[in-house]
């Protein structure tokens, strides 16, 4: 057991791998009544990978697992926390899937029954066809959703072959693809401890818990499976234009670019950082070119810029409802060839500084913040540093990575058109 003292933030810092390979983080917050805890495996919709046959998952198969996860040999699982007093949750993304709850009593059985949870897993074919159903109905939802189809088209766009073309809740086709075998296969690879991060924030005593949780795994016996690698991808677009006719009746626009993960050399929390910065500086609410052009009418407050940007997929978005895409497009290219200046930088780089540290004191944002740095491999009071340490040369290197070559834009038309 490892523990850290973070001074300047205050907090301590309990690490523990179990015997069985399961990686624990645990933050005392002595002061709060409530405890939150996620167990968050590294399977998201980007592992598609099939490590024995060399072949693909169905699209949509880890939000598949997600789902029937709650199926119980003996009943349901959000009955049983919520026999316990506790809510619970469930959510999958690009390269994570998360379980989760909240909880004032029975912290520790809560945690047992979370990890006996995700550590089985009883499915028959008709459960299987069942959830086909239900999740083709969701699919069929978000269909619906004129801004799920635009980020999905373009996402489309950006790749040629890769897992991030596919939603993460697959297609109608590919759910009806996934079998029986296919979900066991997942489970055995994906689930096993050693692919799993359990994180506790709450009034809990470390040292119990942690005892408690050895003897959880020491009841059980895991196989030894090599988890693989998510394939790289190419920086070449599928598409670099595309339309696309919607009921509804508001044009949206979609730029995105690509680039590889190469551009900043491995060092993607600085890039990360640097990039957020110039997105709020040139595109947030508070900029010339939001304010200049709600007022004209050209965009209104669904206007985004945002960016992915991870060890392995570097991506950036311009996203809103506008009545002159015209104008939006040549505003946004106009720009991106601006360069920010230092007191810009500067308070903007303060700004983000100080929600990053407010954030700790929320118990749900510092477990999904110690998370989602883990999983990438890097610790969440480090990367606060990282934005410390970022210098105006850092956020002036940014335009340089909106390259046409790697642009693709997407326009959504209501029917009228």
């Amino acid at each position: 057991m490892d523990i850290r003292t973070i001074e300047p933030f205050q907090e301590t810092v309990v690490s523990h791998t179990c015997a069985s390979g399961l990686s624990v983080m645990i933050v005392p917050k002595p002061a709060f009544a409530r405890t939150y805890v996620t167990a968050t495996m590294r399977f998201g919709s980007k592992h598609l990978h099939h490590p024995t046959t060399n072949t693909k998952f169905p699209a949509g198969i880890a939000h598949f697992l997600e789902h029937k996860m709650f199926e119980l040999p003996d009943g349901d699982a959000a009955s049983q926390f919520a026999a316990l007093g506790a809510t619970t949750n469930a959510f999958t993304s690009f390269d994570k899937t998360t379980y989760l709850f909240r909880t004032i009593n029975h912290v520790e059985e809560a945690t047992c029954l979370l990890l006996d949870m995700v550590q089985s897993l009883t499915i028959d074919a008709a459960s299987v066809t069942k959830e086909k159903g239900i999740i083709q109905e969701e699919i069929a939802m978000y269909d619906d959703m004129p801004d799920s189809v635009l980020f999905w088209r373009t996402m489309h766009n950006l790749f040629v072959d890769h897992p991030l073309t596919y939603d993460i809740a697959g297609t109608a086709q590919s759910v009806d693809a996934i079998t029986v075998d296919d979900l066991m296969t997942c489970h055995q690879t994906y689930y096993h401890p050693t692919n799993t991060l359990l994180v506790v924030v709450g009034p809990v005593d470390p040292t119990q818990l942690i005892a408690l949780i050895e003897a959880n795994q020491a009841s059980k016996s895991f196989a030894q499976i090599e988890v693989p690698n998510v394939p790289e991808y190419e920086v070449a677009l599928r598409k670099s234009y595309d339309t696309i006719t919607h009921l509804e009746a508001q044009d949206k626009l979609m730029i995105a670019y690509k680039q590889s993960p190469e551009v900043y050399q491995g060092n993607f929390l600085k890039y990360r950082f640097a990039m957020n910065i110039y997105l709020e500086i040139m595109f947030g609410s508070t900029s010339d070119f939001y304010e200049r052009l709600v007022d004209q009418g050209v965009i209104n407050d669904s206007f985004s810029a945002f960016s992915f940007v991870e060890p392995d997929m570097a991506l950036a978005f311009f996203s809103g409802d506008t009545k002159k895409p015209d104008q939006l497009f040549e505003e946004i290219k106009t720009t991106l060839d601006l360069v920010p200046s230092k007191e810009e930088i500067q308070i903007v780089q303060q700004r983000m500084l100080g929600s990053f540290i407010r954030s700790l004191h929320s118990l749900e944002a510092l477990a999904h913040d110690i998370t989602n740095y883990s999983i990438l491999g890097e610790d969440v009071f480090a990367a606060i540093e990282v934005i410390q340490e970022l210098t105006v040369e850092d956020v002036k290197q940014i335009p340089a990575f909106f390259d046409e070559e790697f642009k693709t834009v997407t326009m959504l038309h209501g029917k009228r058109h």
